[in-house]
């Protein structure tokens, strides 16, 4: 019996110490496989400006469902969106690093650009030089994004940082780095966006367009330059491009008769279902902060 307790002791004793020798070696080469003994978090915010582009920003009278007006309609839409001034884009974002200057990132994002209903309301009265139509818009266009991906950030002339003291440092997200370090981003997910409704306001009657929310799979990509003004708060400059091809799964025309007081005297409506599709790009040039822990 002692003998096959002296066995068994000496069993674990064999299978107990290569597993604690693993484990030792693993600890001390936790930085050369993760970068960093535990692994980082950041949250973040931005926001800044952005240039619409493609469908979005152009301006095509026949590219509405009141093309017909032009003998032009088409399933495709024109956004006569805004850009720059009357635009502006914010997101809020969280990453987790898994490897060296590797991370995974989640955002939340909206752009808001104003409509151009000048050069709507222009275009109508170029075909209709006679008409008393007063063409006008109450909206916005609110495209948000719901995104993931990569996350790239790499030190520039990389140092460690004078918190560390020369040991491990699980409070950065990269333990290794100089105070200014290039950022880039491969996103994408899910982007969806209104359209603003128009109102043809005449003197007897009054037609309203509208139409029902788009969805698309949307891409996102970002380069840029974060500096660190204390350990663990970075600032951000980047520039990014958004896209996607966005389904408006149906329209709507109201017509109803004018009167000197609202509601309206009678009303028709009418709802289409018919998509129109409209390409967006944004081109974004924004500015945020972070915080690593």
């Amino acid at each position: 019996m002692k003998i096959k307790c002296n066995r068994a002791i000496l069993m674990k004793k064999l299978i107990t110490f290569p597993i604690a020798l693993l484990a030792i070696w693993f600890h001390c080469n936790a930085q050369l496989f993760l970068g960093g003994e535990d692994k980082g978090f950041v949250v973040g915010y931005s926001n800044g400006v952005n240039f619409p582009m493609l469908d979005f920003g152009r301006e095509n009278f026949s590219n509405l469902p009141l093309g017909k007006i032009g003998n032009g309609d088409t399933n495709r839409l024109n956004g006569y969106a805004v850009g720059i001034k009357t635009s502006f884009h914010y997101d809020f974002y969280a990453a987790w690093r898994f490897y060296h200057h590797w991370n995974v990132m989640l955002m939340y994002g909206e752009d808001v650009n104003t409509y151009d209903i000048q050069s709507l309301s222009a275009q109508y009265h170029k075909l209709n030089p006679q008409s008393q139509i007063y063409v006008t818009s109450g909206d916005n266009f609110n495209i948000t994004q719901f995104i993931a991906g990569p996350y790239y950030c790499i030190p520039l002339s990389p140092t460690r940082s004078n918190a560390d003291n020369g040991k491990h440092h699980s409070f950065h997200l990269n333990p290794l780095r100089s105070n200014i370090s290039f950022e880039a981003k491969v996103l994408a997910g899910i982007v969806s966006s209104n359209y603003p409704s128009v109102f043809f306001i005449g003197p007897g009657q009054t037609t309203l367009y509208s139409f029902s929310e788009g969805r698309g799979f949307g891409y996102f990509g970002s380069v840029g330059l974060m500096y660190y003004i204390v350990d663990g708060i970075g600032i951000h400059l980047d520039v990014n491009y958004e896209g996607t091809n966005i389904t408006y799964p149906n329209y709507s025309i109201l017509n109803y008769n004018n009167s000197n007081t609202m509601p309206p005297n009678s009303y028709s409506a009418n709802t289409f279902d018919s998509p129109k599709v409209m390409d967006i790009g944004l081109l974004q040039i924004i500015g945020g902060v972070s915080l690593e822990f």
